[in-house]
Parts: C-alpha cells; structure tokens; sequence
C-alpha cells in the first residue's frame, strides 16, 4: 500500500497520514553517526528542545568522529533526562562493523519502543530503514544534512543517489536542511520518491558584545560600506 500524499503550494509531497496528531507528546530516539558540526549541532538543539518540552528523548550517537563541541553537550543532555548511548559506527561501507552498528541501534530501539526514529547523515539513515523501514514502526524520519550525492564526484554520486532512492520507501518523513538541498533531491529522473520538505537549520546566536564588536572592526578596519561576510 502506498502512502496518501497531498500537493502543497510550493510543489512538494507531502504524506498526509504523516500529520495524524499523537494523543500525547511522541517518544524519540535520535541516531547520528556524523556527530559533529552543524549535524551534530542539529541533534543536540533538537534533543534538549524535545526533552525540554516534556517528550522522552533517546540520543544514540557514534563517538568515532564525534567532535569536542558535541561531546561537551552531551552532559547538559543527561541532565536534561535525555538517554544517551554510544554506538560505535564508521563513515565508510566496512561490512562486520556496519552489522554489529545496525543490531546495537536494533536492541537500544526495540528497549526504548519510540514513537518516531530520527535518523540523522547517511549513515545512520541506511542503518536505521535497513533495520525499521519494513515494520513501518516506529515511524522514521530521515534527515540526511546534506545528501551524500549532492557533494560526490560523478560516479560515487550516481551510486549513492540509486542507493538513496531505492531505501526512500522505508522513510515516512525526509527533511531537507534548505530549499536547495530539497530542490536538488526532487530533480531529474532519480528524484527522491517519497514525502520531503525542507526545515532550515538554525543555530543559538550570543548577545551581541560591544567590546568584542569594536576590537574585531580594530584588527581587520573596514571602511564605511564595506560587506563583511559571516561563516558559521
């Protein structure tokens, strides 16, 4: 059985089963093999705001490439009554590893019995439908944070975006992180099959600092007019 999809105005698929409300707050088990980043910083904003809103929250991360930033969350995480659990996992396709990965996320999402699984980068998306997207449950979101083929060359590129349409029927819900990510996805005669929109990231911005401000425009002088250009 396909899933129903409505149109909406900005030409996207849109599952419509996937808007049934929840009669409560959905359980979620986030699983990122890329934690590190804007990924990383993604599920962490992600899982502390979800907790922080009453829901049960797991986090199953893999501490392989995880970087300094995203490790010192993890506490602040804890105490916000997040689950967190290391599962190690590889970037690349090393077959024994990737097996003994998908049965850890199998185990730790069969204990913990969320309503949504949100899978997070490349890796942690093929694993986790490989292991769900049959059973239908629990419902899986796939947020891939920039698809693997959008940043490839030619031929690794066409190999991963057959990969990811053929494993598009084992997601409910994909979330692009831009309008371009998302217009990329849905071109040509590969275009991702299933219900897509696009979320942009954000990020927590500091107040604003008068000292510092002035001490930046002193070292690089910009003149009156001048663009400067911000890389997050």
């Amino acid at each position: 059985m396909t899933a129903e999809t409505k149109p909406r105005a900005d030409g996207q698929r849109v599952d419509a089963s996937a808007h049934r409300a929840f009669d409560r707050l959905p359980s979620v088990v986030h699983v990122v093999e890329a934690a590190l980043g804007g990924s990383g910083k993604a599920v962490i904003a992600l899982a502390a705001g979800q907790a922080a809103s009453g829901q049960r929250v797991a986090l199953l991360y893999s501490p392989v490439r995880a970087d300094s930033a995203f490790r010192a969350a993890l506490q602040g995480l804890t105490n916000a009554g997040v689950i967190v659990h290391a599962c190690p996992m590889s970037r690349g396709v090393i077959p024994w590893d990737d097996i003994r990965a998908a049965f850890q996320i199998r185990d730790f999402v069969r204990a913990f019995r969320p309503d949504i699984l949100h899978l997070h980068a490349s890796k942690a998306g093929m694993l986790g439908r490989l292991m769900f997207g049959l059973a239908r449950s629990p419902r899986i979101v796939y947020q891939p944070h920039g698809f693997s083929f959008l940043r490839r060359g030619k031929v690794f590129s066409a190999v991963y975006r057959v990969l990811e349409v053929l494993s598009a029927p084992l997601t409910d819900a994909c979330v692009a992180t831009s309008r371009t990510e998302a217009n990329a996805a849905l071109a040509g005669p590969l275009a991702w099959p299933t219900p897509l929109t696009a979320i942009p990231n954000i990020v927590a911005m500091p107040p604003a600092n008068r000292a510092n401000t002035q001490r930046i425009r002193s070292a690089y002088a910009p003149a009156d007019g001048d663009r400067i250009a911000l890389y997050l």
